[in-house]
């Protein structure tokens, strides 16, 4: 049978206080992983660690700022004994129009989604022999969504990333993405409370419901793992079978 347990391994993810990075976390240390969660609160990043216990550590990231990517990139290997898995989940996005899209805003947004997912990996790769890379992408690395130009452009450009990425790193490092449908995050809240956009969500969605963060960690357990070893450059979707209606 394949080897799902991530005991003695060291995992990275970024936006891991909260939402879908947060559940990730929790499922690497369920399996035996010492986990570094890299995100802006640091309050939010003691209360996930407080509940996680002592295989988690936190560290106060702008994954916006390339040189501070390097430098936790850097203290995870030095104060964690290496990193074997990097989970590339940091997100955010602006609502405009394309037309109307300002400049600055897509800057950040490409520099929180896309750019620190390139930096990040280079750090790994150029520290550690070996590993597994988890980029979070998005519906809208599929679809376009209306008024999110920078967000819709960025998830796109995720996911080439991980192409590219999992053919350049062969065969010492896998790169592989998770692709989450609508799930129940305080990202997407202002959408769920919208009547008409939610009965829409759940009437394509063959499952009939939003997913949960939780949905996500057995696709993520099985890409840090040694069970995916022959497995690189696939997008994994989680969306109760959204994209297929």
């Amino acid at each position: 049978m394949p080897d799902f347990s991530l005991d003695g391994k060291v995992a990275l993810v970024t936006g891991g206080n909260s939402g879908i990075g947060k559940a990730i976390a929790r499922a690497f240390v369920e399996h035996g992983a010492d986990v570094a969660i890299a995100a802006r609160s640091a309050e939010r990043n003691d209360g996930t660690v407080a509940e996680l216990g002592s295989k988690a550590k936190a560290y106060t990231l702008d994954v916006g700022d390339a040189g501070a990517v390097d430098a936790v990139v850097d203290r995870v290997f030095d104060e964690l004994g290496g990193l074997d898995i990097l989970v590339n989940n940091a997100g955010m996005a602006r609502v405009a129009p394309a037309p109307d899209h300002p400049l600055e805003d897509w800057r950040r947004v490409l520099d929180v989604n896309l750019t620190s997912a390139l930096v990040a990996s280079q750090r790994f790769a150029k520290r550690a022999a070996r590993g597994k890379i988890i980029n979070i992408v998005s519906e809208y690395a599929t679809f376009a969504g209306p008024a999110l130009v920078g967000y819709t452009a960025s998830k796109h450009g995720l996911e080439g990333l991980t192409k590219v990425m999992a053919v350049d790193l062969a065969p010492n490092f896998q790169v592989n993405a998770i692709q989450p449908g609508w799930i129940a995050t305080p990202m997407t809240a202002m959408v769920k409370d919208i009547p008409e956009m939610n009965n829409d969500i759940l009437r394509r969605t063959p499952h009939g419901r939003w997913g949960e963060p939780e949905d996500l960690a057995g696709a993520a357990v099985f890409l840090a793992s040694s069970a995916s070893d022959f497995v690189t450059g696939v997008t994994i979707p989680v969306d109760g079978g959204y994209r297929i209606r």
